[in-house]
């Protein structure tokens, strides 16, 4: 019986100390943590020029190509996707998302619509702020490319 509550004794002491070195992180550590918007935390999983990844020979082919027009009525956003001639590789879709990543417009392409994607999206007169403009590939994931409208 003596041998079991040593052991008990020596488990409890471990978890004791376990729990207290797991408490002890610096007030910076957890500040920076919580100033990380989420929508960042978020992007960190997709691609951009900027952030090419796994993909690091492949940006030109992902980078979109975008235009901001005002006109007195509206904001239109003009994108063009990169060209591919390989029947293999191509564009699924591109979307529009606010600052938050929510969601504006998505369009969806098929195999066969690549030999010039070229697409608007039209936000209302007025306004202004980050945008993100995405590019799905069907082989080499999310593409971002961040757009300020002033």
């Amino acid at each position: 019986m003596k041998k079991y509550g040593v052991q008990f004794a020596v488990c409890f002491y471990g978890v004791f100390l376990l729990s207290i070195f797991e408490g002890c992180s610096s007030d910076d550590d957890a500040k920076a943590k919580l100033q990380i918007p989420p929508h960042e935390a978020k992007l960190q999983s997709y691609y951009s020029a900027s952030n090419r990844g796994k993909w690091s020979d492949l940006d030109l082919e992902h980078d979109p190509a975008v235009n901001v027009s005002k006109t007195p009525k509206q904001v239109n956003i003009s994108v063009t996707a990169p060209f591919t001639s390989r029947p293999d590789h191509y564009t699924e879709m591109i979307l529009l998302t606010d600052y938050s990543l929510k969601e504006i417009e998505k369009h969806s392409y098929k195999k066969t619509d690549q030999e010039q994607i070229k697409t608007t999206f039209s936000l209302p007169k007025g306004a202004h702020g980050e945008y993100y403009v995405m590019l799905k590939c069907n082989l080499h994931d999310m593409w971002y490319k961040k757009i300020v409208i002033p």
